[in-house]
């Protein structure tokens, strides 16, 4: 399905390995992790989504997060794209969906470009990989010294599938069972991925900090105390020893109303990257009218991280984020 979108400028992807120009203050560098990680007690299921082709084990349910990509070779043409993702013992798992695929947009094109938003890293071609019938290329990522993980890339006639970790790379037995478990077919088994699990904690977030008639760009009250409930025990970047780590930044939408009334300028937020990997809180700093602080706060609740370090020990932290809005 082709359409044309409205972009905040912000950043899509974050990788912290490699060098970044924009990324929030509280960010730092990715340290190594180590290849052998804690496995979680919570049991694995089978997940897939509506309209996927493809199934995927995983320690818990991901989020699904729906955005665009623009078509190779165009101005103004997009796709229709989605990502999941999920934080769990020290790993994080994504998977990247792109609909329509070109003819001329190969699946080296689509490595090409996932390699590209990751930063400058070492691209390493490991195998050739099959999944019922559907062939595909596994990628090792590395930046300098540190092992960031693995990925594996694959084209169907509708989709062209990345399949990521990063924290640790396919010698890691949970990873290697994410890898393996993913499967391609027309009807793909297992249980459906909810939106819902995050929009539903995002739009219960987005009244308390909204009060009805409150004038765009103001500090809300209630979203300050809702804040320093949640993040009562998170720690400023000073405090820590290793910062909290962000992997995957997603660039809000821009609303529809927010572009018929030419609405420009930023959202600031301040969050709360929990020890549990999970944005456990979000308050307002500035915001805008006609939605754009909603989808600011639901872009934020699908930041993906590598909780911060103090004493060993992963802690909460607080960060403030940015977003830009502009139409081009």
């Amino acid at each position: 399905m082709k359409y044309s979108i409205l972009k905040a400028s912000s950043i899509i992807l974050i990788w912290a390995l490699a060098g970044l120009n924009a990324r929030p203050q509280s960010v730092v560098g990715l340290h190594a992790f180590p290849s052998s990680l804690p496995q979680s007690a919570a049991s694995w299921e089978r997940y897939t989504y509506t309209g996927e082709e493809f199934s995927v084990e995983l320690p818990q349910m991901p989020f699904v997060r729906h955005t665009a990509r623009k078509v190779l070779g165009s101005t103004d043409e997009y796709e229709r794209a989605r990502v999941y993702g999920l934080y769990n013992d020290d790993v994080i798992y994504m998977i990247y969906a792109y609909d329509e695929p070109r003819n001329a947009e190969t699946l080296d094109y689509f490595v090409e470009e996932f390699a590209a938003r990751n930063g400058a890293g070492t691209l390493d071609f490991v195998r050739s990989v099959s999944r019922n019938n559907f062939t595909g290329k596994q990628y090792a990522l590395k930046y300098n010294d540190v092992r960031s993980g693995s990925f594996i890339a694959f084209w169907t006639a509708k989709h062209a599938y990345i399949v990521a970790s990063v924290g640790a790379d396919y010698s890691h037995a949970a990873v290697k069972r994410f890898f393996d478990s993913f499967t391609l077919g027309g009807k793909p088994a297992g249980r459906t991925i909810q939106m819902d699990a995050v929009e539903k904690r995002t739009a219960a977030a987005s009244s308390a900090e909204m009060k009805p008639g409150a004038q765009p760009g103001a500090q809300q009250n209630s979203t300050a105390n809702l804040a320093l409930k949640d993040g009562a025990e998170a720690l400023q970047p000073r405090e820590v020893t290793r910062k909290a780590v962000i992997v995957y930044k997603p660039e809000p939408n821009f609303t529809e109303e927010a572009r018929r009334n030419n609405v420009t300028g930023m959202v600031k937020l301040r969050c709360v990257l929990s020890s549990t990997g999970r944005v456990t809180a979000v308050s307002v700093i500035k915001g805008l009218p006609d939605g754009l602080t909603e989808t600011a706060i639901r872009a934020a609740r699908h930041i993906l991280f590598f909780p911060a370090i103090k004493d060993d020990k992963k802690v909460s932290q607080w960060i403030t984020i940015e977003y830009n809005f502009n139409i081009y």
